[in-house]
């Protein structure tokens, strides 16, 4: 994810690997939701203006969903966040003739 100045100039890292964010209520910083290590998923806040991380904070969800969206509530105080079950199927294509 990256900082883009609105009058031009170089983009900014903020942060890598955010599965779904939202603003902080005070625009300051974004909390983040991405996978750790092991691939389970964490929320972090993020500053925006000096790309800080704190503490990572382990979201209960199974590693086999994907997160899509995420909207905290004008209170601060929690989150709603969109998941969806990523099912993946391989399929070949058979007969074709080599020219």
């Amino acid at each position: 994810m990256y900082r883009i100045p609105a009058a031009g100039g170089a983009p900014t890292l903020v942060t890598k690997g955010a599965g779904a964010f939202t603003f902080s209520n005070d625009g300051s910083g974004l909390y983040v939701l991405r996978r750790a290590k092991d691939r389970r998923w964490q929320l972090v806040k993020v500053a925006l203006a000096t790309g800080a991380e704190g503490s990572p904070v382990p979201i209960s969800l199974p590693a086999t969903f994907g997160v899509t969206r995420m909207r905290l509530h004008p209170d601060g105080t929690r989150a709603i966040v969109s998941v969806a079950l990523l099912k993946r199927d391989i399929w070949i294509l058979e007969g074709l003739k080599r020219r």
